[in-house]
């Protein structure tokens, strides 16, 4: 055999061999580039499905924020430092007249209350005189509903003064402020007492002039 029959025959399997070889490269890769593609579709779906575990967990299974250790009080509840206003001094005064069916009720020797206006006693005068204003109750009525929550708390602030023969009496040195005067009108014929009472304000120093109620 001549040297290029020899050269030939010994090229063919070497071609052969090398694009043999050529194509399993390349199919390794193929199965490689579609293996990683695969994980990652996979590792993307784990990621989502943490995300949304997650936010399963934070939408129905938080826990409820911790009740307050001290409920807020009622703002109608009795609380001693809303009357401190009406200790202190003051320059107002009130000149006042039971004028309740004036000629038919007196009010003579009958003590005449002052009550400082706080949430509490606002709530108060609702609840036995149906108002917080002015009104003229029989006093059977308001005795049957007041209540005997706080009442010697309550009485420490109140001031009293007498009324006189002409149903007249009077307050001094008087703090900026509103005010609940209540007293009793008697009939002078006799018969069931009524409990009457009006709201007042002082302030700037005025000697201010009330009628009750």
């Amino acid at each position: 055999m001549g040297l290029m029959a020899i050269a030939t025959a010994c090229a063919k399997p070497q071609s052969a061999a090398a694009k043999d070889g050529a194509d399993g490269n390349h199919l390794a890769l193929a199965r490689a580039v579609r293996l990683h593609g695969a994980m990652k579709r996979v590792s993307i779906l784990l990621l989502l499905a943490a995300i949304g575990l997650a936010g399963c967990e934070s939408n129905g299974a938080s826990e409820p924020p911790a009740p307050s250790e001290e409920a807020p009080a009622h703002p109608e509840a009795f609380r001693e430092p809303d009357f401190a206003w009406s200790t202190r001094a003051g320059d107002n005064a009130i000149e006042g007249v039971m004028a309740y069916k004036t000629g038919r009720y007196y009010c003579e020797g009958a003590s005449v209350v002052l009550v400082p206006e706080t949430p509490w006693s606002r709530a108060r005068m609702r609840a036995l005189y149906l108002s917080d204003l002015a009104a003229a109750v029989p006093k059977k009525e308001v005795e049957a509903r007041t209540p005997t929550e706080h009442s010697a708390e309550y009485a420490k602030y109140a001031r009293r003064a007498a009324c006189d023969a002409a149903n007249r009496f009077a307050f001094n040195g008087l703090p900026d402020g509103a005010w609940f005067i209540i007293t009793v009108a008697k009939p002078a014929g006799g018969g069931p007492e009524v409990a009457v009472m009006r709201r007042v304000e002082t302030q700037g120093g005025a000697h201010i002039h009330a009628n009750v109620p």
